[in-house]
């Protein structure tokens, strides 16, 4: 009897959380760009964010308006090293892209038998920060490398795009933080 009565609890418990289910707390976002300014987030009339979309609610095979939301281009370590580079770049006449794919900087030689398959390796990856010349000429890769840069799996991408970068003739700098003395380096 006794087991009966819980199950029928716990069954009366999942139906409820089922009509009500739990909203994220999302009211607030810290904002990259000022970080002492809090961002409040109010989703547009015309958009739903997609952690508000109700399950009962699916999207339509071709209607993917509801599917995705905006985020922002780099994280708050991202943008805080970022203005960092930013000064040092202005004062020497440098350029600084963040978020670039790494195909758009390098590519599988054409003649190869495996292109397609070399080229999916790379298609999906990006590197933080490219600090180029003012003709847009790749001085340095810049990777800001924080705790997810020590899993095996990431040291072993990082590896990889390493040796590719230096195979290329390109220099990449691994740093948790931008100091001075790396700046210095970059000129």
């Amino acid at each position: 009897m006794e087991l009966l009565l819980i199950i029928g609890l716990i069954i009366y418990l999942i139906k409820q959380s089922k009509k009500y289910p739990r909203k994220p707390n999302r009211r607030y976002k810290m904002n990259p760009y000022e970080p002492n300014k809090p961002i409040k987030i109010e989703p547009l009339e015309t958009q739903t964010p997609a952690e508000t979309i109700k399950k009962e609610e699916p999207i339509q095979e071709k209607d993917f308006s509801k599917a995705y939301q905006a985020k922002y281009l780099l994280t708050q370590n991202e943008m805080h090293e970022f203005r960092k580079l930013q000064k040092h770049a202005e004062e020497h006449s440098l350029m600084i892209c963040p978020k670039v794919r790494v195909l758009d900087i390098i590519e599988p030689r054409g003649y190869l038998k495996k292109y397609d398959s070399l080229r999916y390796k790379v298609q999906a990856k990006h590197v933080d920060f490219l600090i180029c010349d003012r003709d847009l000429r790749i001085k340095a890769i810049i990777e800001i490398d924080d705790n997810s840069h020590n899993k095996p799996d990431r040291i072993e991408r990082d590896q990889f795009l390493d040796q590719i970068f230096q195979s290329v003739g390109y220099r990449i700098i691994h740093t948790r933080s931008i100091t001075d003395e790396l700046l210095e380096t970059l000129k």
